[in-house]
């Protein structure tokens, strides 16, 4: 997460100031920032809403925080595919964990956290 410039842990070097779409909204992040440090610290605090079985759920959010528990996934808009480094094909996206996917400036993101449960 964030280290505010005031910590007594700063200085910390931070990338340049990126912008990221999440839900047609900009946010603003910084380069070397995962997608779960720049939605938090915008006050993104819900992200997923998994498919419910006829009850409501209740959005979920950043839980462990490495990866292992898909609690934070979105959905990114064109990824990048690593062994090219090129976009992938139009309309193309993924479900990604956003506690491990690094932030670029002008990815696309949403949430399903204002989707009812179904």
């Amino acid at each position: 997460m964030r280290i505010a410039p005031e910590s007594p842990l700063a200085p910390v070097a931070r990338g340049g100031s990126i912008t990221l779409w999440v839900d047609g909204q900009p946010v603003v992040a910084y380069a070397g920032e995962t997608l779960a440090a720049a939605l938090l610290a915008a006050g993104r605090r819900a992200l997923y809403r998994p498919a419910g079985y006829g009850e409501p759920i209740r959005p979920h959010g950043v839980y462990c925080g490495m990866g292992v528990c898909f609690e934070c996934l979105v959905w990114v808009e064109q990824p990048r595919r690593a062994e090219t480094d090129a976009p992938a094909q139009d309309g193309a996206g993924a479900w990604l964990r956003a506690c491990v996917t690094p932030a670029e400036d002008g990815m696309r993101v949403r949430t399903r956290a204002d989707l009812p449960g179904a």
